[in-house]
């Protein structure tokens, strides 16, 4: 029983970390493209 809950909780934070690590790489996707549009790269000013 004991065994379950430590596997259990195993299972919770490695879904944590992954969850985590996708909403990192997506606002540094997004941090990027501000830049890109603050710097004049997409509209061409």
């Amino acid at each position: 029983m004991i065994a379950a809950g430590i596997i259990a909780a195993v299972v919770f934070v490695l879904a944590l970390s992954r969850s985590a690590g996708l909403a990192d790489r997506k606002m540094e996707e997004i941090y990027m493209l501000s830049a890109v549009r603050e710097a004049g790269g997409v509209d061409g000013n």
